[in-house]
């Protein structure tokens, strides 16, 4: 697409300006009538100017870098080129990065030209720049250019993560692997708590992020939360969409417009859902892949279940002793351990973690404490009894290495999986309940 004599905006953070000057004479040179804040808005309402510019600029050019993805004002420049127009297929944006940072959020699913390693080379620099504005790439193609960098997977970076030591599992990462190529699929991962089926979506949606224009996850404990991870998603696209007073109609937006037009499909994890009719409600009609986590076994329509089970014994004692990193431990102990706690993954990281960190815990003090904890579960728990077990020797560790530790604990397990305010760590001590008061300094906690 022929783009000369069109109007630019340059949209730059102040510590880019002098480049931003340098670009845009790249530009003007080449024809284009180009807006730039330090030749433009001089002793003039810089609010209004920049408003007008944005307003009358069919294409906005933006620096990435550090600083840039740090400012809000930059934000809204960009935000306003793409709004309406969220995945950029009219190009109106156009990305230039200008020095070594990771775009985030929805610029991480577009594309950009990657001016980093030339900037110094004034000849070829002029070249790419003037070929970033002229031609549309703003899609993958394959005459793009070594500078040219393709669309990269939206992804929950905070859910979607690494899990330490994943061991095993090959076969329920095939099966998933398998149910989802189907178009609009939805797999539910079944089984009791602790069995590890968050840390095996997670896996997966790792392993296959190329395979997917969005991967999200999405707390599904209550209808609640679901709504919350869909407003959380579209504020991406939309700016100010999660300050929105009917977080229900932002988060059915979201669903019905913001999650269509990929060419890729978009995964969405719905997390320890509780009810199956909020699926039926919250589930996209097309272009996405559902993957469900759950202790629910029985599921209806088209629902593919996949049970997730214990490790297998050699599996969970590789990870105990990979985990550990107890050399001192005999095959034996390893392996009496990971029996003892049915080779159930939560209750096996809870043991790596207290075997790791206390070196003087030999294999048999510890089954021996183990053994009594399960003796003396309760009944009727969400959990297996060596879950409990284990938990209950992770705390005691913790109360004798900093008194009051389990105080803190149990007040951060009545947030379950929502996101714990900051602030609460920051009140003034006399804010805490008596039970807390030891732990807290005469200073606000930071």
């Amino acid at each position: 697409m022929n783009r000369e004599h069109r109007t630019l905006f340059i949209s730059r953070a102040g510590a880019d300006d002098k480049f931003a000057t340098e670009v845009a004479g790249v530009l003007k040179s080449a024809g284009f009538s180009v807006t730039l804040q330090q030749w433009d808005f001089a002793n003039k309402n810089f609010i209004d100017q920049m408003h007008e510019a944005l307003k009358s600029a069919v294409i906005v050019v933006a620096l990435l870098s550090p600083e840039y993805l740090k400012s809000d004002h930059c934000q809204a420049e960009w935000m306003n080129a793409i709004a309406g127009d969220p995945l950029n297929r009219n190009g109106r944006l156009v990305l230039l990065r200008v020095a070594e940072c990771e775009p985030p959020g929805l610029l991480t699913g577009l594309a950009y030209w990657d001016l980093v390693q030339i900037r110094e080379d004034r000849a070829l620099l002029a070249d790419v720049v003037r070929k970033a504005v002229l031609e549309d790439h703003h899609d993958a193609t394959p005459i793009a250019g070594p500078y040219w960098r393709a669309p990269r997977s939206i992804v929950d970076s905070n859910a979607i993560r690494p899990t330490p030591c994943f061991t095993g599992r090959d076969s329920e990462l095939d099966a998933m692997s398998f149910a989802l190529k189907r178009t609009n699929a939805v797999v539910a991962l079944h089984g009791m708590g602790g069995t590890g089926k968050s840390s095996l979506a997670r896996e997966y949606a790792r392993r296959n992020l190329d395979q997917y224009a969005v991967v999200w996850w999405l707390n599904a404990n209550t209808e609640s939360e679901i709504i919350d991870g869909f407003v959380a998603l579209g504020s991406l696209f939309v700016r100010g969409l999660d300050s929105t007073a009917d977080r229900y109609a932002a988060a059915q937006h979201v669903l019905s417009t913001l999650l269509t037009g990929f060419k890729k499909p978009v995964l969405l994890i719905f997390e320890n859902l509780q009810n199956e009719s909020d699926l039926i409600r919250w589930r996209p009609r097309q272009g996405a892949q559902i993957l469900v986590t759950s202790r629910k076994a029985n599921w209806g329509g088209d629902i593919i279940p996949i049970s997730v089970n214990s490790l297998p014994i050699d599996d969970a004692a590789r990870y105990l002793r990979s985990e550990s990193t107890r050399k001192d431990l005999s095959d034996h102990d390893i392996r009496a351990v990971a029996e003892k706690l049915g080779g159930l993954p939560l209750a096996m990281a809870h043991a790596a973690q207290v075997l790791k960190s206390r070196r003087n815990v030999t294999a048999a003090s510890y089954l021996e404490r183990i053994t009594a904890r399960m003796d003396n579960a309760p009944s009727g728990t969400d959990y297996p009894r060596s879950v409990f077990a284990t938990f209950q020797e992770q705390l005691t560790q913790a109360e004798a290495e900093a008194p009051g530790a389990v105080a803190i604990i149990s007040l951060i397990a009545f947030f379950s999986s929502e996101a714990i305010p900051e602030k609460l760590f920051q009140q003034l001590p006399e804010t805490y309940p008596t039970g807390l008061m030891p732990t807290i300094s005469s200073e606000p906690v930071q």
